[in-house]
């Protein structure tokens, strides 16, 4: 297993945790550049460091009809709508599937897509002190005076 974290050969290149089996041929690990420049990862980039884990519990064979939640089913909904009209069944179904399998990685809501250690940022003030103000109270309207 490799654990998320940035590329150590590049800046603001980050590889995604990947399981990875014991053969070595043909392995793709995620990545994501957050940098506006291209950046092309060359053959034997080191990526992370590999950790041996074992499987405690092996998932068994999901079927992805009964685990899918309303809420997910909707959201896949939407996007299978907003597909171009070009497409054939056969890809438009190949679309859904892969929306159905990747289910998890799409927000269903407001306040449902977490926290990452990934990003920081700073707010450069220089010598200026940051500047604090209390909260102000917002003017209290009547409907019946807005309705005239």
């Amino acid at each position: 297993m490799i654990e998320n974290g940035e590329v150590p050969a590049m800046t603001k290149v980050y590889s995604a945790r990947s399981v990875i089996s014991a053969k070595f041929t043909n392995v793709k690990i995620p990545v994501l550049n957050i940098d506006k420049r291209k950046q092309t990862l060359k053959k034997g980039t080191k990526l992370g460091v590999l950790q041996e884990v074992e499987i405690i519990q092996s998932n068994p064979e999901r079927k992805d009809e009964e685990e899918m939640s309303s809420l997910q089913a909707e959201v896949i909904a939407n996007m299978t709508n907003d597909l171009p009209k070009e497409l054939t069944e056969e890809q438009r179904n190949k679309v859904k599937q892969l929306l159905r399998e990747n289910r998890a990685i799409f927000s269903t809501g407001e306040h449902d897509i977490g926290r990452t250690h990934l990003v920081e940022y700073r707010i450069e003030i220089g010598e200026n002190r940051p500047i604090r103000q209390p909260l102000r109270r917002h003017p209290f309207q009547h409907l019946e005076t807005i309705d005239r």
